[in-house]
């Protein structure tokens, strides 16, 4: 992608064709760099937030009382 190294092949040369954007990928392989590249994108725009986690600390409505309570009166 960066130009070091030539294609040697006409799929090398489609490839390189396809990370420059000049065309849509078709091979697996294409595909998987494209989503490759694009998820680098992300996560260098959007930085940390990406592996956010979010943690509800009691949850009222269900939690593992009331389904143990709930089971024994099922059984």
């Amino acid at each position: 992608m960066s130009g070091e190294l030539e294609p040697i092949n006409e799929l090398q040369k489609q490839f390189i064709l396809v990370t420059t954007g000049e065309l849509e990928p078709k091979t697996i392989e294409e595909k998987l760099w494209f989503k490759f590249i694009k998820r680098k994108m992300i996560e260098a725009k959007e930085g940390n937030n990406l592996n956010l986690h979010y943690r509800v600390e009691e949850d009222t409505f269900h939690n593992r009382e009331m389904s143990k309570s709930m089971r024994g009166m099922l059984f």
